[in-house]
């Protein structure tokens, strides 16, 4: 299965995390983001990129599940 590519117009977002070792904990709702993996597996050149939220409360407001990016392509097609 591929991992669908957001729109041009959709910010990419870096996430946050902290490395130990070779492991990487990322916060909550980073580790499976749309928006964070989309801007590291080759994002369109000038896409817009986000600064994640400072506080996140139970689930970050900006986190794009595959699901959702999925649907966002499906709408786009038509």
């Amino acid at each position: 299965m591929t991992t669908p590519s957001l729109p041009p117009d959709i910010e990419r977002c870096p996430g946050v995390g902290e490395q130990e070792g070779h492991e990487w904990f990322w916060r909550e709702g980073c580790h499976d983001c749309a928006r964070r993996f989309d801007l590291f597996s080759g994002a369109p050149p000038g896409s817009p990129t986000m600064t994640p939220p400072p506080i996140v409360v139970f689930e970050c407001e900006a986190r794009l599940t595959f699901r959702d990016a999925r649907l966002i392509q499906w709408a786009r097609e038509g």
